[in-house]
């Protein structure tokens, strides 16, 4: 049966993971990939404005009725991204309400960007904890987050496309540089 993630340690150069269901799994690498929620409309009585300010398209009808406006898109992925390059060229400002990544578990453990996604690579490499880089001699693996050995893939990652196949193949590609890091620090994996 699968556990909720609750919180990431660090103990001896290996990761602990704890779950809701008070078991824990000491790890030599961690691949994070817990995804982001998306965000919905809470209002109430939204029913009532349907068809009169509250629209479920974007088509030539809603741009016009949008123009010069200040118009919110709420939702996430593709559509709701695609919406928002449209309303663009019609209202004064668009501003894009979607995803919340699903980091909160991890406190102050990585280092995540203004809106809580998890920075990997390049972007983590400033904010790296104490000596761990250091005696590394190296800076973060692509997809490797602020933590040697631990990597984050898919919506939970800032700057990800937030797209099944985009994050698909982040997990893949994770998989090739876990096996990278274990070489480096010298462990095995098991096949």
């Amino acid at each position: 049966m699968p556990a909720e993630a609750t919180a990431l340690d660090h103990r001896d150069r290996h990761h602990l993971v704890r779950f809701d269901d008070t078991t824990a799994v000491l790890s030599r690498t961690v691949v994070i990939a817990t995804g982001a929620r998306y965000r919905r409309l809470d209002v109430p009585r939204l029913e009532e404005f349907e068809g009169t300010g509250v629209y479920y398209a974007a088509t030539e009808i809603e741009a016009r009725l949008c123009r010069s406006a200040v118009v919110a898109v709420v939702g996430g992925g593709n559509s709701a991204g695609q919406a928002t390059v449209f309303l663009a060229g019609h209202a004064a400002v668009v501003r894009f309400i979607g995803a919340k990544p699903h980091a909160g578990w991890l406190g102050t453990q990585l280092a995540l960007d203004r809106r809580g996604f998890i920075l990997t690579g390049a972007d983590a490499s400033g904010h790296a904890a104490g000596r761990a880089w250091a005696d590394l001699g190296r800076n973060p693996l692509p997809l490797e987050t602020s933590r040697p050995g631990v990597f984050a893939v898919g919506d939970v990652r800032s700057g990800s496309i937030k797209r099944v196949a985009s994050a698909v193949g982040e997990g893949s590609m994770a998989v090739r540089l876990v096996h990278e890091y274990l070489a480096e620090v010298g462990g095995t994996v098991d096949p």
